[in-house]
């Protein structure tokens, strides 16, 4: 009965060509946690560091990256860094925000937030670098509704609010895929 065999030959080429695609060295960016090996549980991510007009900045960053962490890492995260298997210190180096767009009545619509950060990423035992940037820069725009003035010494402050998941997001894909 011939009709009723299974054409062995064609499976061969299934298997090479699954062999080739699979071994061509293309993989998925943002899959994980590409330089926390197993042996890092816990990350120690103590408050950001830097001149700020608000101590609410501060506290605020820390948070969100913190929150990212969490959520990308599945990592344990603490407040101690001798309670940690590693270590992310950061640095505000620049913090500015600047209007780049007006409405006909001139008031500041559109705000371009940039940031520069030096960041580590440390491994307590053997103090071995994980991840280093020098000056890591995140940059981005946000808008205010029309008839919403935000007050001058109030404007950092609206602006990490409103940018710090984009912010710690970005942060935490660099450190992970140390890019």
């Amino acid at each position: 009965m011939p009709g009723n065999r299974p054409k062995v030959r064609n499976w061969g080429w299934i298997l090479a060509l699954l062999g080739l695609v699979g071994g061509c060295g293309y993989h998925l960016k943002g899959h994980g946690a590409g330089i926390l090996t197993e042996d890092v549980r816990t990350i120690a991510i103590p408050p950001v560091e830097g001149d700020f007009p608000r101590s609410e900045i501060q506290q605020i960053l820390t948070q969100h990256i913190t929150d990212a962490f969490v959520q990308r890492t599945r990592r344990q995260i603490v407040n101690a860094p001798a309670a940690a298997d590693a270590v992310l210190t950061t640095r505000v180096l620049q913090f500015n925000v600047t209007p780049v767009g007006w409405t006909q009545s001139s008031e500041a619509r559109s705000y371009q937030v940039l940031i520069v950060l030096r960041v580590q990423l440390i491994r307590t035992q053997g103090r071995s670098v994980l991840f280093a940037h020098p000056r890591w820069t995140f940059r981005t725009q946000f808008e205010v509704d029309p008839g919403t003035p935000i007050q001058y010494e109030n404007l950092e402050l609206e602006a990490v609010r409103r940018i710090g998941d984009d912010f710690a997001q970005a942060l935490v894909s660099a450190v992970l895929e140390a890019f």
